[in-house]
């Protein structure tokens, strides 16, 4: 199933679309064992570069978000920390990484540090493996569809319409599950993260 929720931005960006949620849902039957672009070049929050493949060799559990919503992002961040919080059998940096990626080709660096600042969303002792970041090439139409996530901006909710979803990636970078909605369990994402982590891959 898909969440689809709207989302609020800063400000209108150029694309305009009346609301069709249908266009969101992801096809995962044909990204399921993909891999994304590991040279994809990032820069977070704290002004550090890298590329998603050096976030690899361990599990990764990828959130697209952006940074001006004040609606479903937030909440999908302060809800996978508080419920990683939960997860025993891994530990957050040690044991597998968290990538928060904006979608909105508009924001940088600031609005990441601004997101975290405002929303809270992710605890000090977090940090150090969860990383929110913006891409240096403003692809974000290209990575993203490279990880079947697809957006776009509805004049009617006067919003980004997308999937609120976790993708998960195994240690060589190839997506193993997708996990819908606001509402998490660490049972799931704990098990999702076993199968990561084995590299096996949803059916």
């Amino acid at each position: 199933m898909i969440a689809a929720l709207p989302a609020m931005a800063v400000s209108e960006p150029p694309l305009s679309s009346t609301v069709d949620a249908s266009v969101t849902r992801i096809d995962e039957a044909r990204h399921l064992g993909a891999q994304p672009d590991f040279r994809a070049a990032m820069t977070d929050s704290e002004g550090e570069d890298f590329v998603l493949g050096d976030l690899l060799g361990k599990p990764l559990i990828l959130l697209l978000s952006y940074y001006g919503c004040d609606g479903t992002c937030p909440t999908m961040n302060v809800e996978l920390a508080r419920v990683l919080s939960k997860v025993d059998r891994f530990r957050l940096g040690d044991d597998y990484r968290v990538l928060t990626l904006s979608f909105d080709a508009r924001d940088d660096q600031r609005a990441a540090a601004d997101f975290l600042a405002k929303t809270g969303a992710v605890p000090a002792e977090m940090r150090a493996g969860w990383r929110h970041a913006v891409l240096r090439d403003r692809d974000v139409k290209g990575f993203a569809a490279g990880v079947g996530f697809s957006f776009f901006w509805s004049d009617a909710a006067r919003a980004f319409m997308h999937p609120n979803v976790l993708i998960f990636l195994t240690p060589e970078g190839r997506i193993a599950r997708y996990i819908y909605g606001t509402r998490m369990d660490a049972g799931t994402i704990e098990n999702a993260l076993i199968d990561a982590d084995w590299e096996r891959i949803a059916n």
